[in-house]
């Protein structure tokens, strides 16, 4: 073997992994599977008893660093009142931190299986940071869950957003589960 075969096959790169796309959160009362072109940025278990609050347990995205980047992200807090309550809890704890947000409150949609949920339109930004974040939130009797999508205003529509997020499939939370 000459001394030019062995440094090339030495130097033969390895293939850096693909990612696999659209993997699926699960847990006892979520099932979602991202729409296609998706990619996954993080997924984590959290047990229900263990969320200290807000916590983003997974997201996805789509057309990275392009003016058309768009977000899906899971968040669960601990929450055990109704969906009615959680989603005024929520736009309130949201002006309370971000000057000049706008909610709107879409109305009531469901899941794939038809867990209710709100459909909410939220605004934050001006010019060219103004971002629109639209989720679903409901509780599920022992946590609050948002599943939202964001980008830049104007790319995704509401059709969009809900066949996005009524994918998830939600049922109540099983009592004296972890």
């Amino acid at each position: 073997m000459s001394a030019g075969s062995a440094s090339a096959q030495v130097a033969a790169p390895t293939p850096a992994p693909t990612p696999t796309p659209n993997p699926t959160y699960s847990d006892r009362a979520l099932h979602y599977a991202p729409p296609p072109g998706y990619v996954p940025l993080m997924i984590r278990h959290i047990p229900s008893a263990e969320l200290p609050g807000p916590v983003v347990v997974a997201a996805w995205g789509r057309n990275f660093r392009q003016e058309n980047q768009k977000l899906i992200e899971i968040t669960l807090r601990p929450y055990t009142e109704s969906t009615h309550s959680f989603r005024v809890d929520i736009a309130n704890q949201l002006r309370d931190k971000i000057n000049g947000i706008v909610i709107i409150n879409q109305g009531i949609v469901k899941t794939s299986n038809g867990m209710p949920a709100y459909f909410l339109k939220i605004i934050t930004g001006s010019g060219f940071t103004r971002m629109v974040i639209r989720e679903l939130a409901w509780s599920d009797g022992v946590r609050g869950v948002q599943l939202s999508i964001a980008s830049r205003v104007g790319m995704v529509s509401n059709q969009e957003a809900l066949r996005a997020l009524e994918r998830a499939y939600a049922v109540r939370y099983p009592q004296g589960q972890p």
